[in-house]
Order: C-alpha cells, then sequence, then structure tokens
C-alpha cells in the first residue's frame, strides 16, 4: 500500500526538480522506480503545483477529447510503448465500464474499471516543456499518457481539463499489483483442458471469440499457446518479430499492432517506415507512429493461427517474462475480408527457429 501525505509530495519534487537541473534524460517511469515509488506518486506530487487532479469521469474525459484536435496518445506495458498522433473520435462504451475510440489514427480498447486516478501536468521533462492529461491504475502504472502537440486546439484542451477539474481531490492511495500465477506449460495441463482448448479452437469462427473461449476453458493466454499444438501455435526466436517488420517497413504494407495493459489496447493500423535499432531497444520512428520495444524484456514470441469465416489469420505475439501479452502483430484487414496470401509469405520468410537451449 502506497499512500500519499504533503512530505512526500514534497520530497518527491525536489528530486524531480534537482534532476531537471542536471539535464537528466531519464523518463518518469524509470526515476520513479529508482526512488522506490509507482510512477503515479511522482505524477500526483507534480500535479499538485504544476497541473491538478481530475475527477472520475472517465467516459466525459474520452468524450471530451474528440473536442481537442490532434493529440499525441501514448500507451506501454512493461516492454513496450506506442505512440499514436490522431483524433479522438467515434467514442462508445459499452456495459462493465468498456469502450472503444475509433478515431484518426487513435484505435484504442478501454477499459476503465481498470482506471484508478487521473491528472494534468504542464511540466518540463527530458528538456521539453509538456502539457499533458495521464491516467494511472490502482497500482500507480501509466494506463495512457495523453499529450498536446503544436498542432492541438490548446484552447479546447484546456477548457477540457477546467471541465473536469478536482478542487479537492482525496489524497492519492495505491495498492500492489495482484500476484499472478506463473502460466503452466502443457505438461501441467490436464488431458481433458487441453482437448476442450483444441476442440473450441478448431470451431472459432472470428478471432474476438477466442477471449470467450479462454474463459470457458479456464486458461490463460500463454497457457493456451503452450497446448494448443501444431498448426494452431508454435514458439518462434524473437528475431521472427524483427524480421517480419522489416520485410514490412518501406513497402506501404497495413500492419496492425497491438499493444496492451490492464486499462487499454492501443492499436497502430497502417504502413510503417523507419526502423531504428538502439542498443537493446527496437525502435519504429515514424512522423505518426512510434514504438519502442525493450528485447531484453521479451521472455518468448509465438506465432499464432486461428481459424475465422474468412480464412485463418495469423499472428506474431509477444509475452513477457511473467507470461503477459506485451504486444501483438496482425495485418491490417477489413472485418470481412480474407487474409492476404502476401502476409502470409511475410510471416512465413521471417520464422527463426527456436534455439533448441530456450525450449522449455
Amino acid at each position: 500500500m502506497y499512500e500519499a501525505n504533503n512530505e512526500s509530495r514534497r520530497e518527491l519534487r525536489a528530486r524531480w526538480d534537482e534532476a531537471q537541473a542536471q539535464e537528466t534524460r531519464r523518463r518518469a517511469r524509470d526515476f520513479a522506480r529508482d526512488l522506490g515509488v509507482p510512477e503515479a506518486a511522482l505524477a500526483d506530487a507534480l500535479a499538485e503545483e504544476t497541473g491538478g487532479v481530475l475527477r472520475n469521469d472517465w467516459e466525459g474525459l474520452v468524450k471530451g477529447l474528440c473536442k481537442v484536435g490532434k493529440v499525441m496518445a501514448l500507451a506501454r506495458n512493461e516492454a513496450i510503448v506506442l505512440e499514436n498522433s490522431g483524433e479522438y473520435d467515434e467514442v462508445s462504451f459499452f456495459h462493465g465500464g468498456v469502450g472503444q475510440v475509433l478515431g484518426r489514427g487513435i484505435d484504442l480498447r478501454v477499459y476503465t474499471r481498470n482506471w484508478h486516478r487521473a491528472v494534468h501536468l504542464d511540466v518540463m521533462s527530458r528538456g521539453q516543456a509538456l502539457k499533458s492529461i495521464q491516467i494511472y491504475d490502482r497500482a500507480g502504472q501509466a494506463i495512457q499518457k495523453i499529450y498536446a502537440k503544436d498542432y492541438t486546439d490548446s484552447d479546447a484542451f484546456g477548457e477540457l481539463i477546467a471541465s473536469l477539474s478536482d478542487p479537492s481531490p482525496e489524497d492519492l492511495r495505491l495498492e500492489p499489483e495482484p500476484v499472478v500465477a506463473a502460466p503452466r506449460t502443457r505438461e501441467e495441463l490436464s488431458k481433458e483442458e487441453i482437448e476442450k482448448l483444441c476442440n473450441g479452437w478448431d470451431a472459432l469462427q472470428d478471432t474476438h471469440d477466442f477471449f470467450m473461449l479462454l474463459r470457458e476453458v479456464g486458461l490463460g493466454r500463454l497457457e493456451a499457446l503452450r497446448a494448443a499444438g501444431p498448426g494452431r501455435a508454435e514458439r518462434v526466436a524473437y528475431g521472427s518479430f524483427e524480421r517480419v517488420l522489416e520485410s514490412a517497413a518501406g513497402t506501404g504494407f497495413k500492419i496492425l499492432m497491438f499493444v496492451e495493459n490492464p486499462g487499454i489496447h492501443q492499436i497502430h493500423g497502417g504502413p510503417i517506415e523507419r526502423i531504428v535499432r538502439m542498443d537493446d531497444w527496437f525502435n519504429i520512428m515514424d512522423p505518426d507512429f512510434n514504438l519502442h520495444l525493450d528485447t531484453k524484456l521479451i521472455s518468448e514470441v509465438w506465432c499464432v493461427r486461428k481459424p475465422t469465416r474468412q480464412g485463418i489469420v495469423t499472428s506474431l505475439e509477444l509475452y513477457d517474462g511473467d507470461g503477459k501479452t506485451a504486444g501483438m502483430l496482425f495485418s491490417k484487414k477489413g472485418r470481412d475480408e480474407a487474409e492476404t496470401e502476401a502476409w502470409r509469405e511475410m510471416v512465413a520468410s521471417g520464422l527463426q527457429e527456436l534455439p533448441q537451449e530456450s525450449m522449455s
């Protein structure tokens, strides 16, 4: 449990100001980790002087972003950061705080039951003046950050913040992230579990039905891949992911890249151009789309094939050391369109066999 107070906020602000004076290049997430606090604690401390806390009107916030024009939306998990510049539009909310955004350049699935705190900040970070709205979960991890840029309607952005401002917010209270059991191997599953999974898998009519199948069988996503067997899911070397993206880059071929955390799935759908490798980081650096992948945090990569009414859908899926989904890569196609042979050939030619010593 973490509980903010005046003293802790003052100390965090002082440490942040000291770091900025030294022109540090550390990101807020990493800086907070160095101090042993959740990132939301640092954001909350900075908001007291250079921003503020917003009311938990999640639907009002998302719909309000439709009025501010083009922004940069960032979502991340432990291994991947995805940044899209675009506009919020076509917002829908359904039962249980589930919603979607189908805007121009901004494509989201939101799960507001996992949203806990929103702040707005106007701070210097890594040498830049940044105006943002930031959303955090109960463990203090960032769900999404929305940045105003030169192309944003700054007046509308300010009006949205003013309309949602909380003049007397409660002190920040955070809880540890729930401990989740490690995914089981195929050998640890029962014969009945595997049979039910494979029968349900082969009967899929839509990729969106896969989530319901997992619930019915009682398996996590990585457990299901490990149990599905050849033809359905194949573990491959990490290099397969990079090779497929390198094949797509500069060709105009449209990919679909998902990055998820407990509160949001952010999706890039479109072509990619510029790939940059920097130490352990694999990056895509395009004008309205950036992806930053910390390769050392990827533990398993799977090539997955699911049947649908339109034929097989092929994806590459990335998992971290805790068995959590880091990212998923598909080809972009219409809902009622079949996957192209070009994509299947791109994946097939890019796959690298997993080294024998890595198999377990």
